[in-house]
């Protein structure tokens, strides 16, 4: 069970972050330049996409599967092990409650651009927190997994790794 369960958290990061340079490049299409009201609208249905077909799939995927690999440990678990488990559930929280109701939004703005409804200072806010969101977002999960890989052990008079 337990390589089923690494294989799975491996891949929940994988889609993460595979998705990410696709939400870098196609949320950086932005209106008013050359590009087409249609091409703001197709690129922000795909971050929509993305974000619902890999990013937060990936992500329940590496935070479920990394919950039940460390219910499988026993007591005393690595000192850094609660820091990993706490960030990696803040990435998924931010993930969920911030940054994808700012994809939903900017999708449903975007489609107004074929309408003449759009609204820019909307965009620009909602752009504003999707960007910084995720900005701190992936330094957080590039700091999890930092936790992981150098397993530092913080307590008195230890060293590096456990």
């Amino acid at each position: 069970m337990r390589p089923s369960l690494k294989f799975l958290h491996i891949l929940g990061i994988a889609l993460f972050l595979g998705s990410l340079p696709g939400h870098i490049v196609l949320g950086g299409v932005l209106p008013g330049g050359d590009i087409p009201a249609l091409g703001i609208m197709f690129s922000r249905r795909i971050v929509l996409i993305l974000t619902l077909a890999a990013t937060i799939p990936g992500l329940v995927l590496a935070v479920g599967s990394g919950l039940m690999l460390r219910s499988r440990l026993s007591p005393p678990r690595p000192s850094w092990l609660g820091w990993h488990m706490r960030a990696g559930l803040t990435v998924l929280a931010v993930g969920l409650l911030v940054i994808t109701p700012q994809v939903f939004a900017l999708a449903g703005m975007a489609a107004e651009l074929a309408e003449d409804r759009f609204d820019p200072a909307a965009w620009g806010r909602a752009k504003l927190i999707e960007d910084v969101a995720g900005t701190v977002n992936l330094l957080l999960a590039l700091a999890t997994m930092a936790l992981a890989c150098f397993k530092p052990d913080w307590r008195r008079g230890k060293g590096v790794g456990e």
